[in-house]
């Protein structure tokens, strides 16, 4: 079994958050990247976006809003 590094990112679906996953799926193949992000969809397409430029599958979205306290 395999053990993998993950690197949580939040509001990875654009600006420095996407910027942020790009280049550490680039960079670091070997680490998990948990896109977290409070709109699935969008942290889908980044998922996609990033699996299509990198060719790093170990890109996990994740709904996640921290505005909310529930």
């Amino acid at each position: 079994m395999e053990t993998r590094k993950t690197i949580i990112i939040t509001g990875a679906n654009s600006g420095l958050g996407f910027s942020c996953a790009m280049n550490i799926a680039k960079t670091s193949p070997q680490y998990q990247i948990v896109l977290a992000c409070r709109d699935l969809t969008k942290a889908e397409q980044a998922k996609e976006h990033i699996v299509q430029e990198t060719g790093n599958q170990h890109i996990l979205p994740m709904v996640l809003d921290l505005s909310s306290l529930q």
